[in-house]
C-alpha cells in the first residue's frame, strides 16, 4: 500500500473545521487520557481488517469515532470500559470485509456542526455499490462546503464517506487514504478498479 500520508494529512487537515484542527492539535500535544476526555470517549474496540486496523471510539452506547491507525497506534487508549456496541461492530464489520454484508446497523454519534451532521447523515443515504459526487449531494454552489463536512466525518466506514467521489470520476481526498477508497470501492462493487482514477 503506497504512503501518501504526508500528502493527504495536508489536505485533511485543510478542510477540518475549527474544531476538529483543535481536536488534532490536541491528540498530538495533550496525554491520551487529556483527548479521551476531550471527545468524552470511554471505550474502544480495535478490529483487524484487509485493510488494516481500525479503530472505534464512542461511549458506552454510541461510536462517535472509527478511523483507521499504524499498527504503532495501536495502545491508544488501551483500557477504557466496556460498551455495548463493541460486539456488534467487530462481527459486522467482519461480516462486511466478507461480502456477508453491505449495510451496518450501528449506534452512531458523530459530533459536529448542524450543516457536517446533516451532510453526514446524507452519506447514509448512499447505497453500498454506488457513488455520488458533492454536487449531486446538494446544490452546485455548495460542493465546497459539501466537500469540508465529507473530509471532516469522523466515523470512516460506518457513515460512508469514501463513496463520494468527484464529478469526473476521480477519487478524491480520504482520511484513510485513497488506496482504502479504491479497495473499499472495489469491494463493494461499485466500480471497476480501472474506472476509479486516484489523481
Amino acid at each position: 500500500m503506497r504512503n501518501n500520508s504526508g500528502r493527504e494529512g495536508s489536505l485533511l487537515n485543510d478542510q477540518l473545521s475549527d474544531i476538529e484542527k483543535f481536536r488534532l492539535r490536541a491528540s498530538q500535544i495533550l496525554p491520551k487520557a487529556c483527548f479521551f476526555m476531550l471527545y468524552m470517549i470511554t471505550a474502544q474496540e480495535i478490529i483487524d481488517t484487509p485493510l488494516g486496523w481500525m479503530v472505534l471510539q464512542g461511549d458506552e452506547s454510541h461510536i462517535k469515532r472509527a478511523l483507521w491507525v499504524n499498527e504503532d497506534e495501536l495502545t491508544i487508549g488501551q483500557g477504557t470500559m466496556p460498551a455495548e456496541w463493541k460486539a456488534q461492530a467487530t462481527s459486522q464489520i467482519t461480516a462486511f470485509f466478507r461480502n456477508e454484508r453491505s449495510q451496518f446497523n450501528l449506534p452512531l454519534k458523530p459530533e459536529g456542526t448542524a450543516f457536517q451532521e446533516m451532510i453526514w447523515t446524507k452519506l447514509l443515504e448512499i447505497p453500498c455499490g454506488t457513488t455520488t459526487s458533492y454536487s449531486e449531494m446538494v446544490a452546485p454552489d455548495q460542493a465546497r462546503a459539501v466537500g469540508s463536512a465529507v473530509g471532516a466525518n469522523p466515523i470512516l466506514l460506518l457513515i460512508p464517506c469514501h463513496r463520494v467521489i468527484g464529478a469526473d470520476g476521480s477519487l478524491t481526498g480520504y482520511a484513510g487514504g485513497k488506496q482504502r477508497k479504491e479497495e473499499l470501492l472495489r469491494l463493494e462493487g461499485a466500480h471497476h478498479p480501472q474506472q476509479l482514477r486516484l489523481f
